[in-house]
């Protein structure tokens, strides 16, 4: 099982908006790579060749942000 790719966000509520006189504002953190469970002790996407060629396996990245509309 593999969860490649995952992002998760909230835009801010329009009374608060309002308030700081915005069009729209949404805060959200996206993922990579995040999460690889197999009956393995390797990565399966990572080609060994039956040798070890100390190859990187993909890299998990996590990205936050806030999105602003004036």
């Amino acid at each position: 099982m593999r969860l490649k790719n995952m992002t998760l966000s909230y835009n801010l509520s329009k009374e608060l908006i309002q308030k700081i006189k915005l069009q729209g504002a949404r805060i959200y953190a996206s993922g990579a790579n995040l999460l690889t469970i197999t009956g393995l002790y390797f990565d399966p996407e990572v080609s060994t060749g039956g040798k070890s060629e100390f190859r990187v396996p993909p890299m998990k990245t996590i990205t936050f942000g806030v999105e602003i509309s004036f």
